[in-house]
């Protein structure tokens, strides 16, 4: 099961512990479970001392086991009669089913499902409830009625062999990890009358390949988190923010187009995808760290002219950026900001009065990059692990930078990269056309 997304896989260990010590990965992506947590069980604590017998001994095994307790059996919808509770809907919402001949058995549907519009008394299903088909990986096809307006949480989780499910023009609301680990989905319509996808992680980690969100104005975090079969998105032009973890891990998704009406991109939204080209259209006033980080494959981007900092990682592990432009008004580079990626040259901003921690370590093709005066004091590990013909430009006086240590409190001597460190007035970078190298 892929539960967890592969974070910056060329990331080396040591590296990711030293961001795990700055918290730069924290809130992004899933649980590594994904799952509803089980009940904790109500029986006595193993400390306790069974009644009549001694203490800290195993109780008394079952006298007359049935070997069809608790054991999973397959059955088709012929087999089955619906359980169900009436909403606030005026209808009532399928809870579970039952088998009066395997009342003692754990019941997964198999083979194809058709919900009724109707149960009991000609009472109308408006509701698909929580977990009803949770782990029925042998469902191949589901149909549901126009009666439906809403899928629980985690409906069809762990429905694996799942390839077809309509979703009714009535529907309006889909639960949360509805469609999670549902591997053999391809591909689903969603409704018109479906205006938000606000529940966390609905098609995570599914098989989906294309997906059409051109209705969808709100989204919930980690929508389509390691669908790594998902290769074509459309966006809506109505959407305004595109949540954390929103495609991260989808290694199919080379290409993407951030609509004019999108003002915020918040952390790991296209962590570790196949993007090759990505235009972050002037409209985006927000980018959070790590949004693309781990783009493996990424040559090209451009930014928004109104960006300020360059987040937390984000630009990380992209081995195949060879340039970048960063924008004027950028006066901050975040911690580990360009680790491992490609760039070869790159000129900072006038206005860079601070680099993070790790901002450029182990960027091995990085030949030169210019710092401008307003950079007063850097990390030891800002060039940790560097090209040896790296060449370091210098705005300010080399002699009057200090040095400084994570979780150190002052200042430590000149990491070995200061003597690449050499005084330029101006860049000699600045006439370059960064965009040149692609």
């Amino acid at each position: 099961m892929r539960q967890k997304r592969k974070l910056l896989k060329a990331v080396s260990l040591t590296v990711v512990s030293a961001i795990a010590a700055l918290a730069l990965l924290t809130g992004c992506g899933g649980d590594a479970g994904g799952s509803p947590t089980p009940p904790a069980s109500s029986g006595n604590p193993a400390s306790s001392t069974p009644s009549g017998g001694d203490g800290g001994s195993e109780p008394d095994p079952d006298p007359d086991p049935d070997p069809d307790e608790d054991q999973e059996t397959l059955v088709t919808q012929e087999q089955i009669e619906w359980d169900y509770t009436t909403n606030g809907s005026g209808g009532v919402t399928l809870t579970g089913y039952h088998s009066n001949n395997r009342s003692r058995t754990i019941l997964k549907l198999t083979g194809e499902v058709n919900i009724p519009e109707t149960v009991g008394d000609n009472l109308k299903v408006t509701a698909i409830g929580a977990n009803l088909f949770y782990g029925c990986r042998n469902i191949t096809k589901v149909t549901l009625p126009e009666t439906i307006t809403e899928i629980g949480n985690n409906a069809f989780q762990e429905c694996e062999n799942l390839t077809s499910v309509n979703i009714p023009e009535s529907v309006t609301k889909i639960g949360s990890e509805a469609f999670y680990l549902c591997e053999s989905l391809t591909s689903v319509k969603l409704p018109k009358s479906l205006t938000k996808l606000d529940q966390y992680g609905v098609f995570r980690s599914s098989g989906l390949t294309s997906i059409d969100l051109s209705g969808i104005t709100e989204m919930g975090w980690s929508e389509f988190d390691d669908c790594v079969s998902l290769s074509k998105v459309t966006l809506s032009e109505e959407l305004k923010v595109i949540p954390m973890g929103t495609f991260s891990g989808d290694e199919a998704l080379t290409e993407i187009t951030i609509p004019a009406s999108v003002t915020t991109i918040e952390a790991c939204a296209f962590e570790g995808t196949g993007l090759k080209k990505v235009h972050v259209p002037d409209t985006v006033k927000v980018l959070e760290e790590q949004v693309f980080a781990g783009c493996e494959n990424l040559t090209e981007i451009t930014l928004p002219s109104s960006m300020t900092e360059i987040p937390n990682f984000f630009l990380g592990g992209t081995p195949s950026l060879k340039s970048v432009n960063i924008p004027a008004g950028v006066t901050k580079i975040g911690a580990c900001a360009f680790l491992q990626s490609g760039i070869q040259k790159l000129n900072l901003p006038s206005g860079v009065t601070e680099i993070g921690e790790r901002g450029f370590s182990q960027c091995m093709s990085l030949e030169e990059i210019y710092i401008p005066a307003g950079v007063k004091e850097m990390d030891e590990s800002v060039f940790r692990e560097y090209n040896n013909n790296l060449k370091i430009y210098y705005g300010g006086d080399k002699d009057q930078l200090k040095y400084t240590r994570q979780y150190f409190n002052g200042y430590v001597s000149a990491p070995d990269w200061a003597n690449k460190i050499e005084h330029k007035d101006t860049s000699p970078l600045s006439m370059l056309s960064l965009f040149s190298l692609f």
